[in-house]
């Protein structure tokens, strides 16, 4: 009141002169010379497809591939006849590891097997000696006949 009265200004007026005095003050936050964090780039992707076989015979279904690369990965599950279509696998070389299958019915994943066979080397993709170079934007085949050990 001391500050309106002081300069001849009525109540609204000072109210509007702290209000611009707030914008004028906060208009240079975060400006040119202020450090950003750059938007985050996405990974880039590509496509593989092929089949999963093991001794020559498709891997049962629901079998799991999984490919690692780029600091990510990305899992597919094996159809009935063995073939696979992976999208947005991270681009670059790939890791593979297989999984043993999984069923959305629990009464199936009851009765199912534990071990299907697949040679242990293939469950890690340490250990796999399995990988695939994938292309950004591309379409890769990849087939994987596990072999005994």
């Amino acid at each position: 009141m001391l500050i309106a009265s002081r300069f001849g200004l009525s109540h609204a007026s000072l109210a509007i002169v702290w209000v611009l005095t707030g914008i004028v003050a906060c208009s240079g936050c975060g400006g040119a010379g202020a450090p950003s964090t750059p938007p985050a780039k996405p990974v880039p992707v590509g496509k593989v497809h092929g089949k999963v076989t093991l001794k020559g015979q498709p891997a049962p279904e629901g079998t799991g591939l999984t490919f690692v690369g780029n600091n990510s990965s990305l899992s597919v599950v094996v159809g009935s006849d063995g073939t696979y279509t992976a999208s947005n696998v991270p681009a670059g070389q790939c890791k593979v590891r297989v999984e043993n299958p999984t069923f959305s019915d629990p009464a199936a994943s009851a009765s199912a097997p534990t071990d299907f066979g697949f040679p242990q080397k293939y469950l890690k993709e340490a250990t796999s000696g399995e990988t695939v170079d994938v292309k950004e934007g591309a379409d890769v085949e990849y087939n994987l006949d596990m072999k005994a050990e």
